[in-house]
């Protein structure tokens, strides 16, 4: 018989306090945390996986913020990935949807995007606070250069319980929770990671500019 339990992210929660790793800036976050799992009641089969769940994202749904458990369709063959990804949906595809996983950076590159990108904060269907945004508006602008390691593509088919909607008022407080939960891999080598491809690519821009603006010279 499969046995019930709260949401697996209270255990990544309860590990993160006992290690010392739950971030002093987010105390009001414990309170928040188990006030959203509290009744998040889940039936979990014998392998420890939630029951899936077909996630409710429409076009409406893009710019808001959701938290869930995932299982990769690659995961033998990926580097490393985030088994609880908090995502910003930005654009639909035909099994799932692409959106950015603040996880795969830092919590200060992650305050700088969160930061931009709260300047593109709109209401949206039925009064609910969003980002409005594309791919291709974030590409173009450095401000929102952190934001390019954390775009992955996400299947509905993949996708287990838990799958949670956050309202606007938890946002800031969703962003420092430890919940992330990355596999083959340590998060401060993700974050190396990601903070180098960053790097290597405004590095790679501003060569290009230069050259262009070389060219015009002549």
């Amino acid at each position: 018989m499969p046995s019930k339990r709260l949401s697996p992210y209270a255990d990544l929660l309860t590990k993160a306090i006992k290690d010392k790793k739950f971030p002093a800036r987010s105390k009001a976050s414990l309170i928040w945390f188990n006030n959203q799992v509290k009744d998040l009641k889940i039936t979990l089969n014998t392998s420890g996986i939630g029951q899936k769940q077909q996630p409710k994202i429409n076009r409406y749904s893009l710019g808001e913020l959701y938290y869930f458990q995932y299982d990769a369709k690659y995961k033998q063959t990926l580097p490393y990935w985030d088994r609880y990804p908090l995502v910003l949906p930005l654009s639909l595809t035909r099994n799932g949807f692409i959106g950015i996983n603040f996880h795969y950076i830092s919590p200060i590159h992650r305050t700088e995007l969160f930061n931009n990108l709260l300047k593109l904060q709109v209401v949206g269907q039925y009064k609910r606070d969003k980002i409005r945004t594309t791919y291709e508006i974030l590409n173009v602008a450095a401000k929102y250069k952190y934001f390019k390691p954390c775009v992955k593509r996400y299947s509905f088919t993949r996708i287990k319980k838990p799958f949670v909607r956050l309202d606007r008022i938890d946002w800031e407080i969703a962003m420092f929770l430890p919940m992330h939960n990355f596999m083959k891999q340590k998060k401060e080598i993700v974050w190396r990671e990601s903070a180098l491809k960053v790097k290597n690519r405004t590095t790679n821009r501003t060569k290009i500019k230069k050259n262009r603006k070389n060219k015009r010279r002549k």
